[in-house]
């Protein structure tokens, strides 16, 4: 059985500290932010967090219950914090560790290169989240000299899709990269994946 104390109720700074038990244990707290300071909710929120106490307890069922560690002295060191080094973060994964010597504890920094599935992801991130105006978009095609083949490349688009692309075209007021007109004029403009990304990059600074 879990037993449990109300030990602090702050409603100032919407605080409740809640102290569990159960009997061969260590005692288990939960600080808990509410807004409701009612006898009922002030027990329903305790009694909801014995899962808590009994998720924390059967955790550190394996673990001894004390240790007696090989040394009893050391040495604090001071740690050495170093500055991330400059890479390319679409196709470079940057990691740390901790090495220690005699005098310090220092940051060090491992560059290492993505694999092509991890470029992939982080392509295909960028352009979830790449998304300019409509003005952006017709000033960065005017630039290429492609504003005027727009309307062909919609025009000659089967029916359905025609219509669609024509509403998104004459009425959008931003341009998704990965939003179905682009999509679609894309093979009708004869560009590739890479020159659309170009296109936005381009578009973002107009």
């Amino acid at each position: 059985m879990i037993n449990y104390e109300i030990v602090k109720a702050s409603p100032q700074q919407l605080h409740l500290q809640v102290k569990y038990t159960k009997a061969d244990l260590p005692d288990y707290w939960i600080n808990f932010s509410i807004t409701d300071f009612g006898d009922e909710n002030l027990h329903l929120v305790a009694q909801d967090g014995a899962e808590r106490a009994k998720s924390f307890w059967e955790n550190i069922s394996d673990l001894p219950s004390e240790v007696s560690p090989q040394s009893l002295e050391g040495v604090a060191k001071p740690r050495v914090y170093i500055d991330s080094p400059d890479c390319d973060r679409a196709t470079q994964n940057v990691t740390f560790e901790w090495v220690e010597t005699d005098d310090a504890i220092t940051q060090t920094w491992t560059v290492s290169e993505k694999s092509d599935e991890e470029k992939q992801q982080v392509v295909f991130k960028n352009r979830a989240e790449t998304v300019v105006t409509m003005r952006q978009a017709r000033l960065a095609l005017l630039s290429e000299g492609l504003l005027s083949s727009v309307d062909s490349a919609i025009s000659g688009l089967p029916d359905g899709e025609r219509e669609a692309a024509e509403i998104e075209w004459s009425y959008g007021s931003e341009v998704q990269r990965l939003s179905p007109l682009v999509v679609t004029l894309m093979p009708a403009l004869g560009m590739s994946e890479e020159e659309i990304d170009d296109l936005f990059v381009l578009a973002k600074s107009l």
